[in-house]
């Protein structure tokens, strides 16, 4: 794992496609993004879509989960640190992957009063 830069203001950490994925934190989900997949107008796939969950925690800390392939939580829940949240993915071509992704992984993100920090000063 290696710090956040300005140009990714994450981590990415290596897991097996479908891991559960568990909030750091408790606090309340303030954002769902559970798309799967962008389609055309035919309902064509074009790319999968950037899943993701966010979390408000206290003290102006938000976290955020990309790459998922499923989300077990729903916007205005709160949920407690370790809870299992979604699963994850990244493998391309599969939902929640995004345009570039490469392999399977978690986008872990933290941001303080809205503005990225070092995730690594959060996890347990």
């Amino acid at each position: 794992m290696k710090p956040p830069t300005c140009g990714h203001p994450a981590i990415d950490i290596p897991v097996t496609q479908g891991s559960p994925i568990r909030a750091t934190a408790d606090g309340i989900v303030s954002v769902v993004h559970d798309q799967r997949f962008v389609r055309d107008t035919s309902g064509k796939i074009l790319r999968s879509a950037l899943n993701y969950i966010a979390i408000i925690h206290d003290s102006g800390v938000s976290s955020r989960y990309l790459h998922l392939i499923k989300i077990y939580v729903r916007p205005d829940q709160f949920v407690k640190q370790g809870d299992i949240i979604g699963l994850s993915g990244g493998l391309p071509g599969t939902a929640g992957s995004g345009g570039i992704t490469t392999g399977a992984h978690l986008h872990f993100e933290i941001r303080v009063n809205g503005l990225p920090d070092d995730p690594l000063k959060f996890l347990p």
